[in-house]
């Protein structure tokens, strides 16, 4: 066209036009500065316009974690760059197996991640989010470590750990169900 258009501002008028004017339920044609240019408009199928996108079904997933306590810390991790949400931080932990209970898949896991045995396994709180697809319901326990047990993980599933103490969680990151456990701890 030889005219240069200003991305920024050109995507904003076409969002604004979405919502003033060429609205899904009740289009304003009459009023509608490009009706000339409409083949909706002049095939006269407005009302069937837009189209519905096919709705993917919803995958639940359940997963369980260990919010681990030694004195006045807590442990968190690091996952790995390579993993869903690479670089965030989060209480160890993960999906059920077949045939798994909430409590054994959040003991597993721990092990599984740090080598860590744990004790005094209490319920705590259950998380829901969402993402893309998906529905995440987030199982958390809280723990200790057994008597005698280092406080120095074998990683397994981190690049790092840490031992913080409640007022620290807020300054990481950490994906939303976790951050919703740390919400409901305080």
């Amino acid at each position: 066209f030889g005219v240069q258009i200003n991305a920024r501002n050109f995507n904003q008028a076409l969002m604004e036009f979405g919502a003033l004017i060429c609205t899904p339920k009740k289009p304003a044609c009459p009023t509608c500065p490009l009706q000339q240019h409409c083949r909706s408009y002049a095939r006269d199928i407005v009302d069937l316009r837009p189209i519905p996108g096919k709705k993917e079904k919803r995958i639940d997933i359940s997963m369980a974690c260990g919010i681990i306590q030694h004195n006045d810390r807590f442990y968190i991790q690091q996952r790995l760059k390579k993993d869903v949400w690479g670089g965030l931080w989060e209480f160890p932990g993960g999906r059920l197996k077949e045939g798994e209970t909430p409590e054994q898949a959040a003991v597993r896991e721990i092990i599984e991640e740090t080598e860590f045995q744990v004790a005094d396994l209490r319920p705590f709180a259950t998380a829901v989010h969402h993402y893309t697809k998906y529905r995440v319901t987030l199982e958390a326990f809280f723990c200790t470590l057994q008597d005698n047990q280092s406080v120095e993980p074998v990683l397994h599933a981190a690049s790092q750990y840490k031992w913080v103490t409640f007022n620290e969680l807020s300054t990481f990151a950490f994906p939303a169900g976790h951050r919703q456990l740390i919400e409901k701890m305080g």
